[in-house]
Protein backbone atom coordinates (compact mmCIF):
# COMPACT_ATOMS: atom_id res chain seq x y z
CA UNK A 1 0.00 0.00 0.00
CA UNK A 2 1.21 3.46 -0.83
CA UNK A 3 1.13 5.92 1.99
CA UNK A 4 2.14 9.52 1.55
CA UNK A 5 4.69 10.85 4.00
CA UNK A 6 6.48 14.14 4.26
CA UNK A 7 10.17 14.46 4.78
CA UNK A 8 11.76 17.84 5.48
CA UNK A 9 15.35 17.64 4.33
CA UNK A 10 18.28 19.91 5.09
CA UNK A 11 19.21 22.64 2.62
CA UNK A 12 21.28 21.42 -0.33
CA UNK A 13 20.22 17.81 0.20
CA UNK A 14 19.89 15.98 -3.12
CA UNK A 15 17.77 12.90 -3.79
CA UNK A 16 18.71 10.46 -6.55
CA UNK A 17 18.21 6.86 -7.56
CA UNK A 18 21.49 5.05 -8.20
CA UNK A 19 22.31 2.11 -10.48
CA UNK A 20 21.53 -0.36 -7.64
CA UNK A 21 17.96 0.98 -7.54
CA UNK A 22 18.56 2.63 -4.17
CA UNK A 23 17.16 6.00 -3.22
CA UNK A 24 20.11 8.10 -2.10
CA UNK A 25 19.90 11.26 0.01
CA UNK A 26 23.15 13.19 -0.22
CA UNK A 27 23.69 16.14 2.12
CA UNK A 28 26.62 18.12 3.43
CA UNK A 29 26.79 16.02 6.59
CA UNK A 30 25.73 12.51 5.60
CA UNK A 31 24.64 10.14 2.88
CA UNK A 32 21.66 7.83 3.30
CA UNK A 33 20.67 5.04 0.93
CA UNK A 34 17.33 3.25 1.06
CA UNK A 35 16.58 0.04 -0.81
CA UNK A 36 13.58 -2.28 -0.83
CA UNK A 37 14.26 -5.97 -1.54
CA UNK A 38 11.66 -8.66 -2.07
CA UNK A 39 12.71 -12.19 -1.10
CA UNK A 40 12.28 -14.87 -3.73
CA UNK A 41 10.67 -17.25 -1.29
CA UNK A 42 7.36 -17.06 0.51
CA UNK A 43 7.28 -16.37 4.22
CA UNK A 44 5.40 -18.44 6.72
CA UNK A 45 2.60 -16.48 8.29
CA UNK A 46 1.11 -17.69 11.56
CA UNK A 47 -1.41 -20.48 11.25
CA UNK A 48 -4.94 -19.18 10.55
CA UNK A 49 -3.74 -15.61 9.91
CA UNK A 50 -5.23 -15.39 6.41
CA UNK A 51 -8.56 -16.71 7.68
CA UNK A 52 -8.85 -14.96 11.03
CA UNK A 53 -7.33 -11.59 10.20
CA UNK A 54 -7.94 -11.21 6.46
CA UNK A 55 -11.13 -13.27 6.30
CA UNK A 56 -9.87 -15.56 3.52
CA UNK A 57 -11.21 -19.10 3.36
CA UNK A 58 -9.19 -22.14 2.21
CA UNK A 59 -9.86 -21.66 -1.50
CA UNK A 60 -8.91 -17.98 -1.47
CA UNK A 61 -5.78 -18.66 0.61
CA UNK A 62 -4.30 -20.81 -2.15
CA UNK A 63 -4.13 -17.75 -4.45
CA UNK A 64 -1.85 -15.82 -2.08
CA UNK A 65 1.89 -16.16 -1.83
CA UNK A 66 3.09 -13.77 0.90
CA UNK A 67 6.62 -12.49 0.36
CA UNK A 68 8.97 -10.76 2.76
CA UNK A 69 10.02 -7.20 1.90
CA UNK A 70 13.27 -6.01 3.40
CA UNK A 71 14.02 -2.32 3.72
CA UNK A 72 17.73 -1.67 3.91
CA UNK A 73 18.90 1.73 5.10
CA UNK A 74 22.56 2.69 5.22
CA UNK A 75 23.87 5.98 6.50
CA UNK A 76 27.40 7.39 6.40
CA UNK A 77 28.57 10.48 8.18
CA UNK A 78 30.96 12.64 6.22
CA UNK A 79 34.24 13.60 7.90
CA UNK A 80 33.31 17.27 7.83
CA UNK A 81 30.30 16.50 10.05
CA UNK A 82 32.64 15.82 12.96
CA UNK A 83 33.68 19.48 12.99
CA UNK A 84 30.21 21.05 12.91
CA UNK A 85 28.94 22.81 16.02
CA UNK A 86 25.49 23.67 14.67
CA UNK A 87 23.04 22.37 12.10
CA UNK A 88 22.45 18.98 13.70
CA UNK A 89 18.82 19.93 14.38
CA UNK A 90 18.16 19.41 10.65
CA UNK A 91 19.04 15.74 11.06
CA UNK A 92 16.80 14.88 14.00
CA UNK A 93 14.23 13.45 11.53
CA UNK A 94 16.55 10.53 10.84
CA UNK A 95 15.85 8.73 14.14
CA UNK A 96 12.09 9.23 13.70
CA UNK A 97 12.28 8.01 10.11
CA UNK A 98 14.23 4.87 11.06
CA UNK A 99 11.72 4.12 13.83
CA UNK A 100 8.82 4.64 11.39
CA UNK A 101 10.33 2.22 8.86
CA UNK A 102 11.03 -0.39 11.54
CA UNK A 103 7.49 -0.13 12.90
CA UNK A 104 5.80 -0.25 9.47
CA UNK A 105 7.84 -3.12 8.03
CA UNK A 106 8.43 -5.37 11.03
CA UNK A 107 6.29 -8.52 11.14
CA UNK A 108 6.81 -8.79 14.89
CA UNK A 109 5.67 -5.21 15.47
CA UNK A 110 2.64 -5.76 13.24
CA UNK A 111 1.55 -8.91 15.08
CA UNK A 112 2.12 -7.16 18.41
CA UNK A 113 0.06 -4.15 17.29
CA UNK A 114 -2.95 -6.33 16.37
CA UNK A 115 -2.54 -8.46 19.51
CA UNK A 116 -2.17 -11.62 17.45
CA UNK A 117 -1.45 -13.84 20.48
CA UNK A 118 -4.71 -12.68 22.06
CA UNK A 119 -6.62 -13.26 18.83
CA UNK A 120 -5.27 -16.81 18.62
CA UNK A 121 -6.12 -17.49 22.29
CA UNK A 122 -9.63 -16.14 21.82
CA UNK A 123 -10.10 -18.24 18.69
CA UNK A 124 -8.92 -21.35 20.55
CA UNK A 125 -11.30 -20.73 23.47
CA UNK A 126 -14.17 -20.09 21.04
CA UNK A 127 -13.51 -23.42 19.28
CA UNK A 128 -13.48 -25.29 22.59
CA UNK A 129 -16.72 -23.64 23.73
CA UNK A 130 -18.39 -24.39 20.37
CA UNK A 131 -17.55 -28.05 20.78
CA UNK A 132 -18.99 -28.09 24.31
CA UNK A 133 -22.19 -26.34 23.18
CA UNK A 134 -22.76 -28.77 20.29
CA UNK A 135 -22.36 -31.75 22.63
CA UNK A 136 -25.09 -30.46 24.94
Amino acid sequence: MYEKFELVLPRNCKINRNKNNEIVLNSDILNISIKAEIDKYAINLPEDFLELYLGLKDVAQKRYNPLRVKIKIKSKLKVKSLFLKTGWNYYLWLDKFLEYVRREFSMKDFFDSVSWKSIRALQHVTKINKKKITKI
